[in-house]
């Protein structure tokens, strides 16, 4: 899961910078293998694959629309990945942390 640097909260676009999503669509940015538009959907993968995996570390059990709505998401900036991908994975974290006080 990750940490609290990479998972927010996020206050402004320059906090997610150090997200692991955002690291890796700059890296696709910087080495120019996405050409303008995105055509062959790089950067749209590496963003639903980050939310989609956030999901699966979470246990959260995706139906078709859900899938749905995160590829539709993947559509936006690297940033917006990087807050759902934290939002989820926050809210992990933080059920794990409720489970383990109430059996304590």
């Amino acid at each position: 899961m990750a940490t609290s640097e990479t998972s927010g909260p996020f206050n402004s676009d320059a906090d997610t910078y150090s997200t692991p999503v955002f690291q890796e669509w700059r890296e696709l940015i910087r080495s120019s293998q996405v050409k303008s538009g995105d055509p062959d959907g790089l950067a749209h993968e590496v963003k639903q694959r980050h939310m989609l995996e956030a999901c699966k570390q979470a246990g959260v059990e995706l139906g078709a629309l859900d899938r749905s709505v995160i590829a539709w998401l993947a559509n936006y900036e690297a940033t917006t990945s990087a807050v759902i991908v934290g939002i989820i994975s926050r809210a992990h974290a933080a059920g794990r942390a409720a489970s383990a006080s109430d059996t304590a």
